[in-house]
């Protein structure tokens, strides 16, 4: 099987859609975002196709981190569809975002999982990402005064 690494092009966003929605199981339209995504210089999304096909996907952000004192990214997806997992395409989309990090002089690249992802986990490790502890979420706008006191 070919596989082909490249930046999302705006007519595969339907196809990355479909590859979101399979993995998150949310009806929750991600196309809008996508496509602003795709225009920004801070955003990169590789998709990995074959026959024309969306198979796997990475979106890595990067930002100013006065902590590094420099270019920091996060990734904030990475998946394979089902079928073709186990294929070395997560590694194929890894090393592709870790060489967009290297050219733009990123300092740290940080990724989050959940914890039963061993998969996810042991694909990292490889590539000597580090445990940094756990991650936490709040979503700003349902906040209450109690709690932020």
């Amino acid at each position: 099987m070919s596989v082909t690494i490249r930046k999302l092009s705006p007519d595969k966003i339907e196809l990355a859609e479909q590859l979101y929605q399979e993995y998150m199981k949310l009806n929750v339209p991600r196309e809008q975002a996508l496509r602003q995504s795709i225009e920004r210089e801070d955003s990169e999304i590789l998709v990995a196709e074959t026959q024309g096909r969306v198979i796997g996907l990475i979106h890595q952000v990067f930002y100013i981190d006065p902590l590094h004192a420099g270019v920091c990214s996060n990734i904030l997806f990475l998946c394979v569809r089902e079928p073709f997992r186990r294929q070395r395409i997560g590694t194929l989309l890894l090393e592709g975002a870790l060489n967009s990090a290297a050219r733009i002089g990123v300092r740290e690249v940080h990724v989050s999982t959940r914890a039963d992802n061993f998969a996810a986990m042991k694909l990292y490790e490889k590539f000597k990402f580090e445990h940094a502890g756990p991650l936490f979420e709040c979503t700003p706008g349902k906040l209450d005064e109690q709690h932020v006191a």
